[in-house]
């Protein structure tokens, strides 16, 4: 068992995926894993990996979506980064 947040190494890797909604945790959905192993990288590129793989997605993004509604509260706003002062340079700062 393990807990990722690629859908893609969860399909590739697993036998069945579980997806779990934010807190407070509940399962949104739970899918089958069809293929045999040993699988190989090119499986990534298979029609019906892609049709799975797709599901799991929109499972997780309807689910994100729906969740905050129910609570009455939008997700937070994400916070800016600093700027920085002037004439100063900043290196190394992943911006959103």
């Amino acid at each position: 068992r393990f807990v990722t947040h690629s859908v893609t190494e969860a399909v590739f890797m697993s036998k069945r995926v579980v997806v779990m909604s934010g807190r407070p945790g509940r399962v949104l959905g739970d899918f089958t894993v069809p293929f045999d192993y040993p699988r190989l990288p090119p499986l990534r590129f298979d029609e019906d990996f892609a049709h799975l793989a797709g599901k799991v997605s929109i499972c997780l993004r309807e689910g994100r979506e729906a969740a905050w509604p129910a609570s009455g509260t939008p997700p937070p706003a994400p916070v800016p980064a600093p700027e920085p002062a002037p004439g100063r340079r900043v290196e190394g700062i992943a911006r959103r």
